[in-house]
């Protein structure tokens, strides 16, 4: 809502950018009428133009000094050091892999211990959930898979014919055949 009362708000980035000196070329007329004819805006230019002014020239009064032969051969020497391979041994290995640890697992031990419990739930439901009872296979289940061997059989040898076993037909229907109500003795 402070934006849109504030008329002046749009203009405050791009004069930022015209005081640094950054502002594209067809913005910058219109951003220049705009100073022109507003006193507030002219006032927070003139305050960004002197920061702008002393930051940008910040190098002149260090253009004097030169680093000493020491400090040339110091480069040197970190210049060739970060372009050599380096080629860890296995226990500075074991010393980064536990810094890892201890940068990424240690600060959210929290969650890492709220996703353990999760997952130990997740294990305990599932291995309850199981029951030895049941068996693996339903008749009409394999009484499917002999009648798809059989019509396999055939088709792959024509002068071989296999019959398909028939399995023996249950006691019981299964339970989507039973009618409510009534009992299977």
């Amino acid at each position: 809502m402070r934006r849109f009362l504030n008329e002046c708000g749009h203009y405050r980035a791009s004069l930022c950018l015209l005081a640094g000196g950054t502002l594209p070329d067809f913005e910058r007329a219109g951003v220049k009428n705009h100073v022109a004819n507003c006193a507030g805006c002219r006032k927070y230019y003139d305050e960004i133009k002197s920061l702008t002014v002393t930051l940008s020239n910040w190098e002149n009064p260090f253009s004097h000094i030169e680093p000493d032969q020491n400090t040339h051969a110091r480069w040197a020497k970190d210049f060739q050091a970060a372009t050599e391979p380096i080629h860890p041994s296995r226990f500075e290995f074991i010393i980064s892999f536990l810094d890892w640890c201890r940068d990424m697992i240690w600060p959210c031990r929290r969650i890492w211990t709220g996703l353990a419990a999760v997952w130990m739930v997740i294990l305990a439901v599932d291995f309850s959930a199981r029951d030895a009872t049941q068996s693996p296979a339903k008749p009409e289940m394999l009484r499917a898979l002999l009648e798809s061997e059989g019509f396999l059989a055939e088709s792959t040898s024509p002068h071989e014919s296999r019959v398909a076993t028939p399995l023996k037909p249950s006691l019981s229907p299964p339970r989507s055949e039973r009618r409510p109500g009534i009992s299977q003795s």
